[in-house]
């Protein structure tokens, strides 16, 4: 299952988008990451070409299974991207399917959520995304199995 994601440029409310970015800035796991990752330069937007090669790596890792080289390239992502949802989600997804983190995973996903509805009210995501994202934080919390909607 692919899914569709609207992306409108510069279309996002820049002062909500930062609070949402602010938010996460102050996370020691987020400084942490960028200590770990000191060559992933943090930038306030999402960069089509540098961050869709990092998640498409991190993708194809996941669904062969290597949890541990999805985990480093989402968690690079992080550190570079912290405004997008994609990050958090995919790294809270690859922490869950490794049972690992469990307070951390949460955490990430209310973030998701929080990005998802941001991005939805301001009609650059699909409904049917937000459903996704939605129905795997509800499938987490239950400990149940993820809609692996990118294999």
């Amino acid at each position: 299952m692919v899914r569709k994601i609207k992306l409108k440029k510069n279309r996002v409310s820049k002062d909500v988008g930062k609070e949402l970015q602010k938010a996460r800035e102050k996370s020691t796991y987020i400084k942490n990451l960028r200590k770990k990752y000191p060559l992933s330069k943090p930038c306030t937007y999402w960069d089509d070409n540098r961050d869709m090669e990092l998640e498409e790596k991190g993708r194809e890792l996941l669904v062969k299974g290597d949890l541990d080289g999805a985990k480093r390239a989402f968690e690079e992502l992080l550190a570079i991207s912290t405004y997008h949802h994609s990050p958090c989600e995919f790294l809270a997804y690859t922490l869950y399917l490794k049972e690992e983190e469990q307070e951390f995973r949460e955490w990430l996903m209310d973030e998701v959520v929080k990005t998802a509805i941001f991005f939805f009210e301001e009609d650059t995501l699909d409904r049917d995304v937000l459903d996704q994202i939605l129905e795997n934080q509800m499938r987490m919390k239950e400990g149940k199995e993820l809609i692996k909607w990118w294999e």
